[in-house]
């Protein structure tokens, strides 16, 4: 059973709008749309989602602000983070909200709670939770409250909503719905299969699985980007030292085989966790030598978790941030601009081995001379004609 969960934060546009010495309320707009408006604009009949030129002629002289990615860009970024040591798949819907997947934990409606709290102490401004089996129903019961039939019977609860309350249902298909009598999901539920396929053809099928709460929607690991998790739980908690080493050594070997099949690596390394009577502990440490496979993995786990482990812990989470392609000393000799810099890189890498280890001990390939057996044989080779 899936436990996806929607997070979205109202006003988040119209938080970060610039304000200029201009009075009066603000309209946040994106591709000719209202994407986000002040109260008192919603009070005179302007919606989100509602077009420019409609929301104008309601009011006049509207003040509008052409909403750009970049301007909330590191907004969004800094409230998704809250989000991360919950769980490894979160993918933004926009900048204003996320959906993330809580399926994989033993309880996810008591991460929930925990996921709540932690959102209240930490956001400072007002927020709202949505659960179902896919996104698209947890999209849907943010303003319905945390009901579990969103996830365990959402073809009943779904009944009562209007067909153009999800996103999924492109607006000639829900008037072409609308014609065959259907302005709800009770109505969609009555009609034939067959019926749907007549009019509908491939896409019946999904508008059938959309009738009944079962069209799936997951939300993939799209957050944060260019990254690496995992992680484990406890239930119940677990103090054992021993038990929880294996463990770092499985989820070091799982990263480090990740690591090795992706040719990547980082230096950033930031751990969740949660002991059984607290609040998540986020630990961040950037390391010298990057994390590259197994070994790397299991060191920096065991340097970042070893202090921490003073009582039971209910949930462990590494997340290796901004990966990038691993760098080798003889793959940045191989693609170095041209071959006179690849000659002064290995001749300086020569001079500084041979002050390590003794003057002469490290030889070039040319310089090497071969055993007097050796010789001779190739002498013989070349006169035979084999050389």
């Amino acid at each position: 059973m899936r436990y996806i969960v929607c997070v979205s934060l109202p006003g988040f546009y119209i938080r970060h709008a610039p304000r200029s010495g201009e009075s009066g309320p603000l309209a946040v707009a994106h591709d000719r749309k209202i994407l986000d408006l002040d109260l008192e604009l919603e009070a005179r009949g302007l919606r989100v989602g509602m077009s420019l030129d409609t929301a104008r002629s309601l009011v006049d002289r509207l003040r509008t602000w052409e909403w750009a990615e970049s301007a909330t860009l590191q907004a969004a970024e800094d409230w998704m983070w809250h989000l991360v040591p919950f769980s490894d798949f979160v993918q933004p819907l926009g900048h204003h909200a996320a959906a993330l997947d809580l399926s994989h934990h033993p309880q996810p409606v008591a991460i929930l709670r925990d996921l709540e709290s932690a959102l209240a102490e930490e956001l400072g401004q007002p927020f709202k939770l949505g659960i179902g089996a896919s996104i698209w129903l947890a999209e849907l019961s943010l303003c319905a409250g945390l009901d579990r039939d969103w996830v365990e019977n959402p073809s009943a609860i779904l009944r009562p909503y209007r067909l153009d309350s999800t996103r999924l249902l492109s607006m000639a298909e829900a008037d072409r719905l609308q014609y065959l009598g259907c302005v709800s999901f009770a109505d969609l539920q009555k009609i034939p299969y067959a019926l749907l396929i007549k009019h509908f053809g491939r896409d019946a099928e999904r508008i059938h699985a959309l009738a009944w709460g079962r069209w799936p929607e997951i939300p993939q690991p799209a957050f944060p980007p260019h990254s690496h998790s995992v992680q484990i739980h406890y239930d119940p908690p677990c103090e054992d030292r021993q038990r929880i080493d294996e463990d770092l050594q499985r989820m070091a070997k799982e990263l480090g085989e990740k690591l090795v099949e992706l040719d990547q690596q980082s230096e950033e390394l930031t751990l969740f966790l949660q002991p059984e009577d607290g609040a998540v502990i986020t630990v961040e440490r950037t390391f010298k030598k990057p994390i590259f496979n197994q070994r790397s993995a299991l060191v920096a786990f065991r340097l970042i978790t070893e202090p921490l482990l003073v009582k039971p812990i209910q949930r462990l989470k590494y997340l290796l941030r901004r990966t990038s392609p691993s760098l080798r000393k003889q793959r940045r000799l191989c693609i170095s601009e041209t071959t006179k810099t690849r000659q002064e890189q290995l001749e300086a890498m020569v001079q500084r081995l041979n002050r390590g280890v003794g003057e002469g001990r490290i030889l070039r390939a040319n310089e090497i001379v071969p055993p007097r057996e050796q010789q001779i044989y190739q002498m013989w080779l070349k006169r035979l004609g084999h050389g």
